[in-house]
């Protein structure tokens, strides 16, 4: 879990042995240590892909926001449980 000073600032990365796919209109997440593959829907897909170490946790909600008809505080508040979810299981990395 993030510390609240860290929420909004830190920049966020999909872990080395994990990978994303898109195809017509199915979500991917791959676990490619264990195989696991679980499936996404577009706004998670979205969110996860934007975690590419560049885009701060604010970039990535702005862009969210700028592109899907939901208020900034949901998208904010649906970003931060995913990404307290994948930093929990080491699918994303604070870098």
């Amino acid at each position: 879990m993030r510390r609240e000073a860290d929420m909004g600032t830190g920049r966020l990365k999909l872990s080395e042995n994990l990978s994303l796919r898109s195809d017509d209109g199915n979500y991917l997440f791959f676990d490619n240590t264990s195989g696991d593959v679980f499936k996404l829907n577009e706004l998670s897909y979205e969110m996860i892909s934007l975690c590419d170490g560049d885009n701060s946790e604010e970039d990535v909600i702005d862009k969210i926001t700028a592109n899907f008809d939901a208020p900034r505080e949901t998208i904010a508040k649906d970003f931060n449980e995913l990404a307290d979810i994948l930093l929990g299981r080491h699918y994303l990395v604070l870098v």
